[in-house]
């Protein structure tokens, strides 16, 4: 797969998707995509591979602009009946698409004070918080 400089990808995660562009490629061929921490390889894997497995590939324009009209919200899956239901896990998810750490307290804070209900819907005022079991 060759990616180019203004490729449109969408960067996955085990837990979370968005759309982003491709804004560098070295002369070694690593892939610097806007709002992303370090670099992929060519293959479009996350290096180093001590950061969160990602990986990125590419989609159309209307690909594009449909995860970004999506309310123009990063996307956290989780599993109401599963491990990752737990709302310390979907925090943990949800710290790797709000990067702003003061955006990230003032939603901790908001989460720490209802119940889990609650906590579901501060989230999804700043995610598209996906169920995957439709539990929540």
């Amino acid at each position: 797969m060759e990616f180019k400089v203004g490729d449109k990808v969408v960067v996955k995660t085990l837990w979370t998707e968005r759309a982003s562009v491709i804004t560098e490629i070295t002369k070694a061929g690593n892939i610097r995509v806007e709002g992303e921490k370090g670099m992929f390889n060519k293959e479009g894997i996350k290096k180093p591979a001590a950061q969160r497995n990602a990986l990125i590939h590419l989609i159309t324009d209307g690909e594009c602009e449909q995860k970004k009209a999506f309310e123009g919200r990063p996307i956290v899956h989780f599993e109401g009946n599963g491990e990752s239901g737990n709302i310390f896990y979907i925090m943990a998810r949800v710290s790797e698409v709000i990067t702003d750490p003061i955006e990230f307290k003032e939603l901790w804070e908001k989460v720490k004070q209802g119940t889990y209900t609650d906590a579901l819907a501060a989230i999804r005022k700043k995610v598209n918080l996906i169920d995957d079991d439709g539990v929540y």
